[in-house]
C-alpha cells in the first residue's frame, strides 16, 4: 500500500524547466567521450535511469538541511585522521537531498565543462600561436577555440601549421599538411588495458596525452612524447594523479591538470589513508597539500597538479575535498565553483548556492588565495571572466520548497513549488562581493555567457531569448543596458569583428517549441540598443556545438562559420560566411562521415581547411570550398 501511494503523490511532482535542464546538461557526454575504448554505455543508461527515478521521487526520510558557511569556506592543514573522521560522518548521513544527490552522481559520468564561451582579442583574429616560437616559413593556422588569450586548453586535434595531431579511436595520429596535400606520417597506440584518451597538448615538439585510466583505481595519465620526428615519437614520461579527468590548462608550457577523485566513505580504512587521500604518481599526497571546503557534501577532492612539459615532470600538488563543478582559468589564477543547495528550516526552501575557491598558479606553487560565495549556480566556465583584477560571474538560482507527507506513520518528502531567477555578480580580488544585478528574468535560467571587456551578455531562455547586455565599467554598480527578446535561444555566443556578435543556437516558435538550429547575428554598436541584424535557420536536428565551444569555429579574418550538425542519421559540414549586407551564406554543406562519431574539428593551415574527424581527415580550398584530398586515418 505504501508504494502504491508512494508512486501516486510522485505522479504529483513537476520539476521546473531550469532543473531538468540542469540534469540534462550535466549528462551531455563530451564527444571525445565516445571515443573511449571503454565502453561507458552501461553507466549513461544507469546514470540516466537515477535521473529519471530521481526527478519524480521524493527526497528520504529528511529535508536536505545543507548550510553554508558564512565566513571562512576552507579549511587548511587537516590530518589523515580528520579526513577520515570527515568521511565517515558523511556515510552516517541519510540523505543529501535530490538536487544534491542528481548533482553528485551525475558529475560521476561527465566533465565539468559542456558550453565555451571566448574573449574578444582572442577570438577576432583567432590565431594566437601556443608553444614555443615556429619557424619564419610555418604558415599562419588555428589554434584551438580557448576562453582566455594565452590559456590554452587541450583538445583532440592540435595543429602547428604544418602537422596535424588528432586522436582516433584510442589512436594517436600525426598527419603531414602542405597546401592541401595530406600524409599519414604515424599512428600510435599510447594505451593499456581499461584506458581512454581524454585530450592533447602541443608544446613545441612536446606532445602530451591526456588519458583516464579506469584499471582498478580510476586515475588520470598524462604521456608526454618528444615528437621532433614525426614518424617515430619519443616517449618521454608517464605521470598519474587519482580521480577522472576534469579539466586542464596550459600556461606559458606548463599544464594544470585537474582531476576529481571519489572516496567510497562506506569502503575505507582509517589505517589506510591511500584508500581516501589521492596519490600522485603512486605517492598518496601529504596533509599539507589538502584543504577541506567547509560544510562540503561530496566525497570528492579536487586534484590540481602543475606539469612542466618540457622537463616532462610534475612539479606541484594540491587538492580540494569537496570537489568541483566548473573551472574558469587565466594567466596567473584559476577559479573554480561548487553549488549546493541551502535550505531555510523554518521555511524548508531550498536554493542553489555556490562557493567559488581561488588558487594562484605558479609550477612550482599553487595554493588558495580567496574564497567567496554568491546565490545561483553557473551554466558553465564560461559564466566566469576576471576583469581588471574583479571576477564577474553570471548565475541562475533555482529555489524549490519540500512538502512533507506521511502515510502509515512515515514520513516522506516532495518537491513542491520551484521557480528560478538570475543574476550578475562582480567579485574583488579578495572574492567579496562589490557589485551585483539580481532577480533576472524570473522563471527563465541562463543559457549562455559572454564578456567583452567592459560589457557582459547572457542569453536566458522559456519561450524568447532575452539577449542581456550590461555594463560593467563601474563594478560596483553594473548598470542593465538592453534586453533584446527574440524566438529561440542562443547557446554559444562569439564577438564577430568590433561591432557584431554572433549567436549559435536553436530557432523556436513564440510558445518556445524548439523547431531546429539557428544563426544569429547582433548588431551591438549601440549597446543600449542591441538588434537582431541577420539570422538564418537550419534545418538539422542537432549540433556539437551546442554543447562544445571546440566543435565549433567562428573566425573574423577568414569569415568562417563551420560547425557540424545532424539530420536524421546523417552529419553534414555546415561552412558559413558573413556579410554586413547580406548577412549569412553559404560556403559548403557537404556529407561529414562518421554518422554515429560526434567528434569533428576544424583546422585551417595557409589557405586551407581541414575537417578532421576520427576516420578522416579532408582539406578544402577556402577560396572555392571545394575538396582538395581525403586521407584515411
Amino acid at each position: 500500500m505504501f508504494k502504491e501511494k508512494y508512486s501516486k503523490e510522485n505522479e504529483k511532482i513537476n520539476l521546473d524547466p531550469a532543473t531538468k535542464r540542469y540534469i540534462k546538461t550535466k549528462m551531455a557526454e563530451e564527444e571525445n567521450k565516445k571515443t573511449y575504448p571503454v565502453k561507458s554505455s552501461a553507466i549513461i543508461a544507469v546514470a540516466l535511469s537515477l535521473c529519471v527515478l530521481l526527478s519524480v521521487v521524493i527526497i528520504a526520510d529528511k529535508t536536505p538541511k545543507v548550510e553554508v558557511a558564512d565566513t571562512q569556506l576552507l579549511t587548511v592543514g587537516l590530518t589523515y585522521d580528520e579526513i577520515y573522521d570527515s568521511f565517515k560522518e558523511m556515510s552516517k548521513s541519510e540523505s543529501q537531498g535530490i538536487i544534491g544527490f542528481l548533482t553528485d552522481s551525475i558529475s560521476l559520468f561527465t566533465e565539468g565543462t559542456t558550453k565555451d564561451s571566448v574573449q574578444r582579442e582572442q577570438i577576432e583574429d583567432n590565431m594566437s600561436a601556443m608553444g614555443e616560437p615556429e619557424d619564419a616559413g610555418t604558415p599562419d593556422h588555428s589554434t584551438t577555440n580557448n576562453q582566455v588569450n594565452g590559456v590554452d586548453e587541450a583538445d583532440m586535434v592540435k595543429n602547428d601549421g604544418r602537422y596535424i595531431y588528432s586522436v582516433s579511436k584510442g589512436n594517436v595520429c600525426i598527419t603531414e599538411a602542405v597546401d592541401g596535400k595530406t600524409e599519414l606520417l604515424n599512428r600510435f597506440d599510447p594505451l593499456e588495458k581499461d584506458q581512454a584518451i581524454i585530450y592533447l597538448y602541443l608544446f613545441g615538439d612536446k606532445l602530451a596525452v591526456i588519458i583516464n585510466d579506469y584499471h582498478n583505481r580510476i586515475e588520470t595519465i598524462v604521456k608526454i612524447y618528444n615528437v621532433s620526428d614525426r614518424n617515430a615519437p619519443k616517449i618521454l614520461s608517464t605521470l598519474s594523479q587519482s580521480g577522472n579527468y576534469n579539466n586542464s590548462r596550459m600556461i606559458d608550457g606548463v599544464i594544470y591538470l585537474i582531476s576529481e577523485f571519489y572516496v567510497n566513505a562506506n569502503g575505507i580504512t582509517k589505517s589506510k589513508p591511500e584508500e581516501y587521500i589521492p596519490s600522485v604518481d603512486g605517492e598518496t599526497l601529504a596533509s599539507d597539500n589538502i584543504s577541506c571546503i567547509n560544510g562540503f557534501t561530496k566525497t570528492a577532492y579536487l586534484v590540481v597538479s602543475a606539469i612542466d612539459i618540457n622537463e616532462a615532470e610534475i612539479t606541484e600538488t594540491t587538492a580540494v575535498l569537496g570537489g568541483a563543478e566548473n573551472v574558469y582559468c587565466d594567466n596567473d589564477s584559476l577559479y573554480y565553483t561548487y553549488t549546493k543547495f541551502k535550505t531555510d528550516e523554518h521555511t524548508n526552501e531550498s536554493t542553489s548556492n555556490t562557493s567559488i575557491i581561488k588558487l594562484s598558479l605558479d609550477k612550482n606553487n599553487i595554493e588558495t588565495v580567496a574564497t567567496g560565495e554568491v546565490e545561483g549556480r553557473p551554466l558553465n566556465q564560461f559564466s566566469m571572466d576576471e576583469y581588471d583584477g574583479n571576477l564577474r560571474i553570471v548565475t541562475t538560482k533555482d529555489s524549490y520548497k519540500t512538502v512533507e507527507n506521511s502515510f502509515d506513520g512515515i514520513s516522506y518528502y516532495t518537491v513542491g513549488s520551484s521557480t528560478t531567477e538570475n543574476a550578475l555578480y562582480v567579485l574583488n580580488s579578495e572574492l567579496k562581493v562589490i557589485g551585483s544585478l539580481e532577480k533576472l528574468a524570473e522563471g527563465e535560467e541562463v543559457y549562455s555567457v559572454r564578456f567583452d571587456g567592459g560589457i557582459g551578455y547572457f542569453v536566458t531562455f522559456r519561450q524568447v531569448d532575452p539577449l542581456f547586455t550590461v555594463d560593467l565599467s563601474n563594478p560596483e554598480k553594473p548598470a542593465l543596458l538592453s534586453e533584446l527578446k527574440i524566438p529561440g535561444f542562443s547557446e554559444y555566443l562569439h564577438p564577430f569583428g568590433d561591432d557584431l556578435l554572433f549567436g549559435f543556437g536553436k530557432s523556436a516558435t513564440e510558445q518556445g517549441a524548439v523547431t531546429g538550429l539557428k544563426l544569429s547575428m547582433f548588431d551591438v554598436s549601440d549597446p543600449a540598443d542591441v538588434t537582431e541584424k541577420h539570422n538564418i535557420k537550419i534545418n538539422s536536428d542537432w549540433s556539437d556545438a551546442s554543447y562544445n565551444h571546440k566543435a565549433i569555429m567562428v573566425d573574423y579574418n577568414k569569415n568562417i562559420i563551420a560547425f557540424t550538425a545532424y539530420h536524421n542519421t546523417s552529419r553534414m559540414l555546415y561552412v558559413y560566411g558573413y556579410t554586413k549586407e547580406d548577412g549569412f551564406f553559404e560556403k559548403a554543406l557537404t556529407d561529414a562521415q562518421e554518422k554515429y562519431q560526434s567528434a569533428a574539428r576544424f583546422v585551417w593551415i595557409g589557405d586551407y581547411f581541414y575537417l578532421v574527424t576520427q576516420t578522416q581527415i579532408t582539406a578544402f580550398s577556402m577560396q572555392n570550398f571545394e575538396v582538395v584530398s581525403t586521407i584515411e586515418l
